[in-house]
């Protein structure tokens, strides 16, 4: 049986010897059980190989590429440390490092190419599967956000303890029916209010300089903690005297922007290292949180489901009070709406 010698095991001077994982054990998997570790089907990951070979070009590791995008793929969707990771793939935990941050930046690369915002043919898809869910007319996306769990920043760290007290980056994000990201962005800290990251986010601003144009009777739907307008549309706010029409709009948005937080559910579910992310690298941290949410929408495309869709307790946007800056045509088309669902 062929074995691979691995560099000395740090504190004990012995030189550890282990069965080569991934040259013997990984091509005898059975499908379900290499998906079950990876989180990809071997197609998917085929797929990516394509995607990122030439820029992931071995460069002095000796290390095969899709060895690396293995290994990276394991630390996505685990909370194994890197010695262990190192210990089954028979690599240095610095190699795990390098391969980790050479793949992440490879496919982040590839994340405008992937989270892309509906046009054509596409938007007018999208739109339809919304109305199908529900009856809500003119949805081009549902917005959320949720906690990413990181240590502590050594700068700064107590703007990063969010309202549950443990520090956390947020992920603003904006889905489709089929749960695809068309916009993700993350990075600001916890503590920071989701009405301030979405005007802060890339979103709001290519909304402003109408690189996102939006039809009259399109909107993006969100819960109440986001700001009302034309083209984002949030519930009335409940104080026990609802008409008939607005409870109704607010159980249909509702039950319609639900899919945002299936897309955070899968997201996390499949890529474990998201739940709690042991690591105050904040730009590091940034660009794996982009992209999962890469390798997510990258798995749709490729009818790769996943089963294992955890219940998300991290949604930002769990307060009561309804933001602010409100303007008078969202008011008036939310009331249109509510009387024609």
């Amino acid at each position: 049986m062929k074995v691979e010698r691995l560099s000395k095991t740090e504190g004990s001077g012995k030189v550890a010897k282990t069965i080569c994982y991934y040259e013997k054990t990984i091509p005898k998997m059975r499908d379900g059980v290499f998906k079950s570790h990876f989180r990809l089907k071997r197609e998917t990951v085929e797929v990516l190989m394509q995607k990122t070979s030439i820029e992931c070009a071995d460069r002095g590791l000796n290390i095969p590429v899709q060895k690396q995008l293995l290994i990276t793929l394991w630390i996505y969707a685990t909370p194994d440390s890197y010695r262990s990771v190192g210990d089954r793939f028979g690599v240095s935990v610095s190699s795990v490092c390098r391969v980790v941050h050479r793949i992440t930046d490879c496919i982040f690369a590839l994340s405008p190419t992937i989270i892309v915002w509906p046009t054509g043919q596409r938007l007018y898809s999208v739109i339809e599967g919304f109305r199908s869910l529900n009856g809500f007319h003119g949805v081009v996306g549902a917005l959320d956000g949720t906690h990413i769990e990181i240590k502590a920043p050594k700068k700064h760290h107590s703007s990063y303890i969010n309202r549950k007290d443990y520090h956390s980056v947020q992920l603003q994000a904006v889905c489709d029916n089929k749960l695809r990201f068309t916009s993700a962005f993350t990075g600001m800290p916890g503590s920071v209010h989701d009405e301030r990251v979405y005007r802060l986010s890339p979103l709001a601003k290519n909304i402003d300089r109408k690189s996102i144009i939006f039809d009259a009777d399109h909107h993006i739907i969100a819960d109440a903690a986001y700001p009302l307008k034309n083209f984002l549309l949030t519930p009335f706010r409940d104080t026990g005297s609802l008409t008939v029409d607005e409870g109704n709009y607010n159980f249909k948005l509702s039950s319609t922007r639900m899919v945002i937080e299936r897309s955070f559910g899968f997201l996390k579910g499949r890529f474990r290292r998201l739940i709690k992310f042991p690591s105050n690298n904040l730009k590091f941290v940034v660009k794996v949180v982009i992209v999962c949410c890469t390798l997510h929408n990258l798995c749709i495309d490729n009818d790769d489901a996943f089963i294992d869709c955890i219940t998300d307790p991290n949604l930002v946007n769990e307060r009561a009070e309804n933001a602010s800056n409100s303007d008078d045509s969202g008011i008036s088309k939310r009331t249109r709406i509510a009387s024609q669902l």
